[in-house]
């Protein structure tokens, strides 16, 4: 199965990661999802959206990542290439008028991304949290971090 839980305090986080029919079934039996909530994640037309029912809350998200001739990436996996991107290079410049702004230069990897969409669903109920999604890696990341025994100071 996709599907990770971790508990903590009697709250969980379920990260459900690329669900197939097994685990669409297993959320429905489980959570008592209603089914077409389900299906807003599954076709992926449903636009970004927030509805409550009476046991939890559903929030339907467009995520953005770089899409690579190879495959898709995530925004993590790009900063590790380079230190710093053309548009955070335009950010940090102090005192640019517009007709001495330089045009951005891309790196030969960065001219092949581009932005696309990921759709994740977030169920919220009163003691769990659960995300569908296909295996975005900052969502992985945060699970990963939960995962781990608690401290009293966590470093993102």
């Amino acid at each position: 199965m996709n599907t990770q839980t971790v508990i903590f305090n009697k709250i969980s986080f379920v990260n459900v990661v690329n669900p197939r029919e097994l685990e669409l079934k297993d959320l429905r039996n489980n959570f008592g999802f209603n089914p077409l909530h389900i299906e807003d994640y599954v076709h992926k037309t449903q636009t970004p959206k927030i509805e409550s029912s009476k046991n939890y809350d559903l929030i339907v998200l467009d995520i953005p990542l770089f899409n690579h001739e190879n495959g898709v990436q995530n925004t993590t996996d790009v900063n590790k290439k380079t230190s710093k991107s053309p548009i955070d290079s335009l950010l940090s410049i102090s005192h640019v008028t517009l007709s001495s702004m330089p045009i951005p230069h891309f790196l030969p990897h960065e001219k092949k991304m581009r932005v696309i969409s990921n759709q994740v669903a977030l169920f919220i109920g009163k003691d769990y949290l659960v995300v569908m999604h296909s295996g975005i890696t900052p969502i992985n990341h945060i699970f990963s971090l939960c995962q781990k025994p608690y401290t009293t100071e966590m470093n993102f």
